[in-house]
């Protein structure tokens, strides 16, 4: 099962980041040794554009996210992992004209909050790859998303993938 994924490494969390998949988390223990995905001598570094629905390019920045191998303070079943946000200042003064989806009275819109760092959980154990979404910023959008969830057993090296969605 390592060599599986070990494989699919950066794919997982491109498509957690994604959101591809759904799930809770399952309360397994996880050890900082035992952490493929989530080891704490792995950074992962992506490119994050945020594109409306006209194809027009609202922001570009890099996210940093960084696992620590300890538990997460608000769960200690999960492992704590920091997510770095590099935006601009255009990038908030550009969302400072759309409502934040987190709005529930439309009459007063609920401002975006920035972050430039936070920290949140994610599980990794045998039977599965859970992490929280990065929800920060233009990206509370992912909040309402499916959380993304592996289960390890429908990985293979062959065939196709299946997604299974409880929404």
């Amino acid at each position: 099962m390592k060599h599986i994924i070990k494989r699919f490494r950066k794919t997982v969390i491109l498509i957690a980041f994604l959101n591809a998949f759904v799930g809770m988390p399952d309360t397994s223990a996880m050890t900082s040794d035992s952490l493929l995905i989530f080891s704490p001598k792995t950074t992962y570094n992506y490119v994050a554009l945020f594109i409306n629905a006209k194809g027009d390019t609202l922001s570009k920045e890099n996210i940093l996210i960084k696992p620590s191998g300890k538990p997460w303070a608000f769960d200690k079943k999960q492992t704590a992992f920091s997510v770095s946000y590099n935006y601009t200042i255009e990038d908030s003064l550009t969302f400072s004209h759309h409502i934040n989806p987190q709005t529930k009275k439309t009459k007063k819109p609920k401002r975006y909050g920035w972050n430039r760092h936070i920290t949140t959980g994610a599980i990794e154990n045998n039977e599965e790859i859970w992490m929280h979404p990065i929800r920060d910023n233009q990206y509370n959008y992912t909040e309402i998303a499916p959380f993304p969830k592996i289960i390890l057993d429908s990985l293979h090296n062959e065939g196709t993938w299946r997604l299974h969605s409880s929404h």
